[in-house]
């Protein structure tokens, strides 16, 4: 018990005595930050590849590139997609004039079929004729056109799919920040947990002291006469240290 003691305040000095710490907290620093250089704990550090090389790099550093990687993978993701909507929004256009200039034509063809009881067989049946060449082409206009619609809806199918790609994004950085504010709680937490640890290690009384203020009475009745029980005692002493009681206050 008594070497479980000493051990116990060589522990506390130690802690009470050290120089390095991290830049983020009160441990002791086990890395150095690749990027700032900084010495931080296990805990506020993280380990990264770079070229299939392993390399430390404190929590803040890593943020700080995270958000950097996003943002560029965001503009490169809205780069394309106003890429995509500039080619939509002129395939439209050009589907737009060819869909007027085929109502033109219709109406020029209506006008021609309203005249062709005037004309003599001979001039109806080549008219017919034209006329036909006309729808033909008109067909193969259509083709055309059904051709490019059906291009602008896959065109249209790419730009959602980036959309919800992007909303992703959006809800995986909404994410990161919780978490991140969810660290942050958690390192202030432990922070005031270390200052309250070491604010009882400066305040506490050592056993060897308790022993000295103990009145006779209280000497009596724990170990009397007895070596061993005075030992014994010690050991109780410091954990009713732990539990801020001190003399009579142990009965």
């Amino acid at each position: 018990m008594e070497t479980k003691s000493k051990s116990s305040l060589k522990k506390l000095f130690r802690k009470g005595t050290k120089r390095n710490t991290c830049a983020y907290c009160d441990e002791a620093p086990k890395h150095k930050c690749i990027s700032c250089e900084n010495n931080v704990c296990s805990f506020h550090s993280c380990v990264r590849k770079i070229n299939n090389k392993k390399i430390l790099i404190c929590d803040k550093c890593h943020y700080s590139d995270v958000q950097e990687q996003l943002r560029a993978e965001r503009e490169a993701e809205l780069s394309k997609t106003r890429e995509v909507l500039r080619k939509m929004l002129e395939n439209n256009n050009k589907l737009i004039e060819d869909a007027n200039n085929e109502e033109i034509k219709a109406s020029e063809i209506q006008n021609k079929i309203a005249n062709f009881d005037a004309l003599t067989d001979k001039v109806a049946n080549e008219k017919r004729e034209s006329i036909k060449e006309i729808l033909l082409e008109q067909q193969q206009n259509w083709k055309c056109y059904t051709s490019l619609k059906e291009a602008l809806d896959r065109k249209k199918s790419v730009y959602d799919t980036s959309l919800q790609k992007w909303q992703s994004i959006q809800e995986q950085i909404l994410n990161h920040k919780i978490e991140i504010e969810r660290i942050k709680s958690e390192t202030e937490e432990r922070s005031i947990h270390i200052g309250v640890l070491k604010e009882r290690e400066v305040t506490s009384v050592k056993p060897e002291r308790l022993l000295m203020i103990l009145c006779r009475s209280c000497q009596d009745k724990w170990f009397g006469n007895s070596e061993a029980a005075r030992k014994s005692f010690l050991g109780d002493m410091e954990q009713q240290q732990r539990n801020n009681k001190v003399c009579c206050e142990i009965w």
